[in-house]
């Protein structure tokens, strides 16, 4: 029997494309054995793709309500993509732990430029190329070591279960520059 899980799911709570429900009874009818809905978390500023605060307990009553309803039928977890942006915005932060979370998942979405502007490097390869050449002057190897430098500072602070797709990178990378990351 396999043993089918995702715990990478977003919902209308941010960008997702389907209320939470909806989500749970696909990965019934798919088989699934656990589920896991993980919301993106609110960062320090508005952005499309994000939940904001203010509905923060509506994500959280909302699950408990359908974690009960399902309960019989699949093993459901909730919890939230917590982006590491900087010391002051990442997912060691008490404000992330202390939320009844049944797990974490810390990700690196965003960048500081050299002049500090911050960029959504988790895009389409081709959008990933122009952000490099328009923020970062072309330097991809610099995108390259300041995304695994904070990356590995995540990993330091803690405060999260799942490093949240980190292939992003190789994967863009990769695209803009062929053999990038077997370079020594």
């Amino acid at each position: 029997m396999t043993n089918l899980t995702n715990y990478h799911s977003h919902c209308l709570y941010c960008d997702g494309r389907a209320n939470m429900e909806d989500f749970i009874r696909f990965a019934i009818s798919e088989g699934f054995t656990s589920y896991g809905i993980s919301s993106h978390a609110p960062l320090p500023f508005s952005t499309a793709w994000t939940m904001e605060w203010d509905r923060m307990d509506d994500y959280l009553s909302e699950f408990s309500r359908l974690k009960k309803k399902y309960a019989d039928k699949i093993e459901l977890a909730i919890g939230l993509e917590i982006d590491y942006l900087n010391e002051e915005s990442n997912p060691s932060l008490p404000c992330f732990q202390k939320l009844p979370l049944d797990y974490r998942i810390g990700s690196v979405h965003m960048l500081y430029s050299p002049e500090g502007k911050i960029v959504d490097i988790d895009t389409p390869a081709d959008l990933f190329r122009q952000l490099v050449d328009k923020h970062f002057d072309g330097d991809l190897d610099y995108v390259v070591r300041l995304y695994y430098k904070n990356l590995l500072r995540m990993v330091e602070l803690g405060g999260f279960d799942i490093v949240g797709h980190a292939d992003k990178m190789h994967y863009n990378a990769s695209c803009y520059r062929p053999g990038l990351l077997d370079e020594p």
